[in-house]
């Protein structure tokens, strides 16, 4: 004769944690399966929450997450009212209090291991709001950033708080903005901006990434009938000194040399305000690391 067990538990137990509930119903294998699986599950529709052109996945995944757990709530109510042939060896309280402590473990770990992929080294998901970066990494395209900034090389792309330019330099307090430009200029560098390209310490640098560089002839046919805009622009693009670079600042632009808002406008940047490098880049920008 079947042995009823209580079905208001057996719901209860199996959503607080997956698979609770079947070790409670005598399945120990389903139990197991339940208890692995999830954790897979979460961690794969958390990864592809990052994806922007991967986002119906994603949903897919957290709808599909989300439904299988009421079915398993509702397959161990079901279950325990028709009641199992014998119980489990493990249905004593002390197994039930090792597959909670595991429960917890894995679920410690899960959190844990993600917690540290995106916030401790790659710390944030940014998505690109402008074009300024293009053809390297398009508007809307997704980047998580690497936090642990080491040395930076002229080439490196960087993510950084807006500067909030003063009197007396830089305000303690930046922006709360993130931008994403391409160091150009080091420490100690000399950058000649007056023909619109960078030549940096007397030799102009190689820029594959660079598809339309800022020209004279570019400017003068967009501000053809606006000279007061063409004389603000022509200032900021081609500045007729060579300027320096401070210690513990660079010089950054973005690589789309047009529709960039950078070192040209508000001049090198502090380290302080640098948040990182980019880990990984998701879209559909030829990206050169």
């Amino acid at each position: 004769m079947p042995i009823k067990r209580n079905r208001f538990l057996a719901g209860l137990l199996a959503l607080l944690i997956p698979g609770l509930g079947a070790l409670y119903n005598a399945r120990v294998k389903k139990a197991l399966l339940y208890l692995f699986g999830f954790p897979v599950l979460g961690v794969l529709a958390a990864a592809t929450a990052y994806l922007q052109s991967w986002l119906w996945l994603s949903i897919a995944m957290y709808v599909t997450l989300v439904t299988f757990r009421i079915l398993v709530v509702v397959e161990q109510i079901r279950l325990a009212g028709r009641g199992v042939e014998s119980l489990s060896q493990f249905n004593r309280w002390f197994y039930y209090f090792g597959f909670f402590l595991l429960a917890s473990f894995i679920d410690y770990g899960v959190t844990t291991a993600l917690k540290m992929a995106f916030q401790g080294r790659a710390g944030i998901v940014f998505q690109i709001p402008t074009a300024s970066m293009e053809p390297t990494v398009d508007r809307r395209d997704i980047v998580i950033i690497d936090k642990q900034v080491r040395e930076l090389k002229r080439g490196d792309i960087i993510v950084f708080w807006a500067p909030t330019p003063t009197s007396n330099g830089f305000s303690p307090k930046p922006k709360p903005t993130l931008y994403m430009k391409r160091v150009i200029g080091l420490p100690g560098d000399t950058i000649d901006l007056s023909n619109g390209r960078p030549i940096i310490n007397g030799q102009e640098p190689p820029e594959p990434y660079v598809t339309q560089q800022a020209t004279m002839s570019l400017f003068e046919e967009m501000f053809q009938n606006e000279p007061r805009a063409f004389n603000k622009f022509i200032e900021k693009f081609f500045p007729p000194e060579p300027i320096s670079v401070p210690k513990g600042t660079y010089f950054v632009m973005g690589d789309n040399r047009m529709e960039s808002y950078d070192s040209r406008h508000f001049g090198p940047i502090p380290e302080e305000v640098i948040e990182g490098t980019i880990a990984f880049h998701f879209g559909s920008g030829d990206y050169h690391k």
